[in-house]
């Protein structure tokens, strides 16, 4: 459209696509109501992404709690290799 970007299109977390399952063999009215709520979802959280930056926020969020989970694991198995090994190895 002449090179003009819509506020729905510039948005990647609107772009990247919202989906809700459903069954191939749903009523169209219920697919249609799917639709419609895939859709408001969608619009409110691109609101709240713009008022706030709740997306962003969160995935950040997720991403050290990994990063701390990644870590914690990493230490638990270098401590459970240093336990099983015996103190005096010549023993």
């Amino acid at each position: 459209m002449g090179g003009v970007e819509s506020p729905r299109d510039s948005d990647p977390w609107i772009s990247s696509g919202l989906g809700l399952g459903k069954r191939a063999t749903a009523d169209p009215s219920v697919i249609n109501c799917l639709h419609n709520l895939s859709r408001r979802i969608a619009i409110v959280l691109q609101h709240e992404e713009r008022r706030c930056q709740y997306l962003t926020r969160e995935a950040k969020l997720i991403l050290a709690i990994q990063d701390e989970v990644s870590a914690m694991l990493s230490f638990a198995r270098q401590a459970a290799v240093v336990w099983a090994m015996p103190s005096d190895p010549w023993n």
